[in-house]
């Protein structure tokens, strides 16, 4: 789309909200720039948009030092682990959606000296793939979150849920313009309704939203791939020269300059492989593995009380590598027995052998056999313990059938995805299982898809570079990839990094997932999810 059309979107869609909405109130108009150039994004701003708002702090960080004077705004689902990016950069973040996000703004807020300004997104449809917390205790939130050092609480973000008939959305707009009323009494802090994008911003505006973000209508519809014609230049036989002659000299030249790369081309191709090697030498010789340092102490004493203590669950946690997720499951089944033996695993010294499955892939195994916590359908494994070369790429698997200690997952090259045993990561140098924070009747509903539609998938490790990260129907995949492609196809995006390649570590550090089990990581880090 030319920068002109841009414009001309931007001041139509202004000149539509100018008289404010019914209440009096002026509307601002926040374009939504996920996946544009900042090219486009600046023409917006001259033509009148009254902030920008990303969805990704890797775009916010790219392109924000591209545009022209404008407030910055944030409106996606925000990793607690990314906030740092955004301090001190971003006006107004719309979608504070949940405690642990609180907290970390909250955090960082303080510890730059600043007050962040936000909107307490309220999940008024009720819907299972949005985030947000509930209208029922949307005033108990705002009277909370508005003493919380380091925030400012600006007022509420919505999204009206799709296909519902008219008076169904109006309804809903209305409670939120309720609440908002409601909260403007209670702090003189409150100005912001954030409700209305490109399909419902005019109905949201007749309903009291203040604000608006809209990028299709203002951008077109988003082009995730870039796609360049080519053009052929047809010679007819009237337009080539006659032949001539190679003199024997040229020939000569010509035969010495292919030597000459043939040579560039193999000494390149060593190197590349002697580097490869010399990266399997140093895994080989640098792995250690992690045990703790300090003192086994006996867990019998707690196991056999009523109630366990905030105290006694970290104790556990640091005896065991089991969180208070995988302490609870085992003691509902009676199993004290098996937390004692994961204790006296956790804290064996191993003997590590490194397992080769090609000339330049392997993975750290041990000898014993490590017992896990009480398995959960929809559960997901993770290692560290798979390189390549000198990249530790780690590997994944998802639960689909605990009861028989099954999971889905994708090997390694030359492999289809396939069911295997859990046992195989409990013999890994070391491993993490991860619970999805959703329903289990939701976690069934993504396995049952998983089971049907991700088994016997080639493995493709450029997933993501060379093949579309997320194609209505997947035909490739690689580990950590079709864990995520079964969740992110229900609207939960569990790649915390969102590059174009998903890695074992970035579902680790997702908010959407707990830890139920760490053996052989150091719990302090748990392979970045807690830095």
């Amino acid at each position: 789309m030319s920068m002109d059309e841009i414009k001309n979107r931007v001041q139509s869609i202004k000149s539509q909200i100018a008289a404010g909405n019914p209440f009096g109130e002026k509307v601002l108009l926040v374009a939504a720039t996920k996946t544009q150039t900042a090219e486009a994004i600046n023409a917006a701003i001259e033509a009148g948009a009254d902030a920008v708002a990303e969805n990704k702090p890797q775009e916010f960080r790219d392109k924000n030092d591209l545009l022209l004077p404008c407030p910055r705004h944030f409106i996606g689902h925000l990793q607690t682990n990314k906030v740092k990016y955004l301090i001190g950069k971003v006006e107004l973040y719309h979608s504070c959606d949940r405690d642990e996000l609180v907290e970390e703004l909250a955090r960082r807020s303080v510890n730059a000296g600043i007050r962040s300004n936000v909107l307490i997104q309220i999940n008024i449809g009720e819907e299972e793939t949005k985030g947000g917390y509930a209208y029922e205790t949307a005033k108990e939130t705002f009277t909370r979150l508005s003493q919380v050092e380091g925030l400012c609480v600006k007022g509420f973000m919505a999204m009206l849920p799709a296909a519902k008939d008219e008076e169904t959305l109006r309804t809903l707009a209305r409670k939120m313009r309720a609440l908002f009323d409601w909260a403007k009494t209670q702090s003189e802090a409150v100005e912001y309704l954030s409700m209305g994008m490109s399909g419902d911003y005019a109905l949201c505006i007749e309903e009291g939203s203040n604000v608006i973000r809209v990028g299709s209508t203002i951008f077109g519809e988003r082009t995730y791939e870039t796609v360049q014609d080519t053009q052929e230049t047809s010679v007819t036989p009237e337009m080539q020269d006659p032949p001539q002659e190679v003199p024997q000299e040229r020939k000569g030249n010509k035969k010495k300059r292919w030597l000459v790369i043939g040579l560039a081309i193999s000494t390149f191709v060593i190197m590349v492989l002697s580097f490869l090697q010399i990266g399997v030498v140093y895994a080989d010789k640098s792995w250690t593995h992690f045990y703790p340092d300090y003192e086994q102490v006996n867990l019998l004493p707690i196991l056999r009380k009523e109630t366990l203590t905030d105290e006694d669950y970290e104790l556990l946690y640091r005896q065991t590598g089991l969180t208070k997720l995988g302490i609870d499951g085992l003691l509902e089944k009676g199993h004290t027995d098996k937390i004692v033996r994961i204790q006296q695993a956790f804290f064996k010294k191993q003997e590590v052998d490194v397992i080769h499955f090609n000339p330049y892939t392997y993975s750290e195994e041990i000898h014993d056999v490590i017992p896990m916590a009480q398995l959960e359908v929809g559960d997901i494994l993770v290692t560290s313990t798979v390189r390549v070369s000198w990249l530790r790429y780690g590997h994944s698997a998802l639960v689909v059938n605990p009861a028989e200690g099954m999971a889905l997952e994708s090997m390694s090259p030359g492999t289809s995805s396939t069911f295997n045993s859990v046992t195989d990561f409990s013999k890994l140098a070391n491993f993490m299982i991860l619970r999805p924070k959703m329903s289990a009747e939701k976690k069934q509903e993504i396995v049952d898809y998983a089971v049907k539609n991700l088994y016997d998938l080639p493995y493709r490790f450029t997933l993501g570079i060379f093949y579309r990260k997320n194609p209505p129907t997947l035909r490739v995949s690689q580990c950590a990839h079709l864990v995520w492609y079964a969740y992110n196809k229900f609207g939960y995006d569990l790649d915390s990094d969102g590059g174009g390649i998903v890695k074992p570590q970035d579902m680790v550090c997702s908010d959407y997932v707990e830890v139920v089990q760490a053996y052989g990581f150091d719990l302090d880090s748990l392979w970045g999810k807690n830095d």
